[in-house]
């Protein structure tokens, strides 16, 4: 069966129900041993990987948090200069507006080779700068580097299929609701009290959609954060949002 296929097709039904909040719902296996919370939406997110969306936790110990990916399409791609110490105090040219536009501006204006060639040319000007720096440069063959970029190019290449899938309006919309505070470090950002444990994406051009999903273990419920979360913003997240429930 394809997943993909389906979670679209109950998304698609749930966007023109009306009066009522309502939302499908996916019952998954819940094979591991370790029954907390943290690793229900850890497993989910693998399962739903494996069954070929992208996506990314809510709370997680690395940087790959969706707070990080809305932001990330909201900004101009990583190869963009976006702070020159002369437009501080001045206005800046149309050319250079034009070039800070956001990811998902980018993703409308131009095609997907375009900007993968350009973020491949930016990782080997940034390798060239790093050996620099360090006074020599790294063999061409070496396995850390090339597993590196290639790691870096999905990532991009996933982060692109979520621009697209959101668009600029949305993607401008969900930065306000979800994005509140910085965490404690400068560089952190924190989600908003109840916002969902996951967001996924399907990585499929022809057919692109985006959804958030609560993970509940058995035996657990929605509690009042997270059903305040849902119902103050409901009018954005319907027609994108899925309860998964790991039996």
């Amino acid at each position: 069966m394809d997943i993909s296929y389906a979670i679209r097709q109950a998304l698609c039904a749930n966007a023109t129900s009306s009066e009522v909040e309502i939302f499908p719902a996916l019952l998954i296996k819940y094979s591991s041993e370790d029954r907390t919370l943290d690793s229900a939406a850890k497993q989910a997110l693998e399962y739903y990987q494996i069954n070929g969306l992208a996506g990314d936790l809510a709370k997680f110990e690395s940087a790959n948090d969706y707070a990080r990916s809305i932001r990330s399409v909201n900004s101009e791609p990583p190869w963009i200069n976006s702070f020159k110490i002369e437009e501080v105090n001045g206005d800046i040219s149309s050319e250079r507006e034009f070039e800070l536009r956001p990811l998902t501006r980018y993703v409308q204006d131009t095609n997907d080779e375009f900007l993968l060639k350009t973020f491949q040319n930016f990782l080997l000007e940034r390798k060239a700068r790093i050996e620099a720096s360090l006074g020599f440069k790294t063999d061409k063959n070496d396995s850390f580097w090339s597993s590196n970029q290639k790691m870096e190019e999905n990532e991009f290449r996933s982060l692109i299929c979520l621009a697209k899938a959101l668009g600029p309006e949305m993607a401008y919309d969900l930065e306000q609701i979800l994005l509140c505070s910085f965490g404690p470090d400068s560089n952190g950002i924190t989600l908003g009290a109840g916002a969902p444990d996951l967001l996924l994406w399907s990585l499929d051009e022809k057919n692109p959609f985006w959804f958030f999903s609560e993970v509940k273990a058995h035996g657990d419920y929605l509690n009042r954060n997270q059903k305040n979360w849902i119902s103050n913003h409901w009018n954005i997240i319907q027609g994108h949002f899925l309860l998964t429930i790991l039996e």
